[in-house]
């Protein structure tokens, strides 16, 4: 002797709501629900905080923070360049604090022209 206990979805809405459904009314529960569940899982996906659209911003967030690391890499490369040329030679450095600085040694005269 078997059991079978198998789930009949309009054996379990006549169960919930009692014998006042009729049975167009719970073939069309039988068909919106499934279709509804489906909606709610895919508006999930996409629309949640860990979704879809939030993966794609943080995506995005990821690639500027990228080419700006890579610009403060360029910058810190030609910083570094620049120091080891002031390094080698004693009159670069004296020609760019008087760039910078407008600081020259006792004597010396600079010009500044306004532009």
């Amino acid at each position: 002797m078997t059991i079978d206990l198998s789930l009949d979805m309009t054996i379990l809405l006549k169960l919930v709501f009692g014998a006042t459904l009729s049975s167009s009314i719970i073939k069309y529960i039988t068909i919106l629900f499934p279709i509804f569940m489906i909606l709610c899982t895919a508006g999930t996906v996409v629309f949640s905080e860990d979704g879809l659209f939030e993966n794609i911003s943080i995506y995005e967030k990821i690639l500027r923070f990228e080419k700006r690391a890579k610009k403060i890499q360029t910058e810190n490369e030609n910083l570094k360049r620049k120091i080891f040329v002031l390094k080698l030679r004693r009159e670069k450095v004296l020609q760019e604090m008087s760039v910078e600085h407008f600081a020259a040694p006792t004597g010396a005269v600079i010009y500044r022209f306004e532009q």
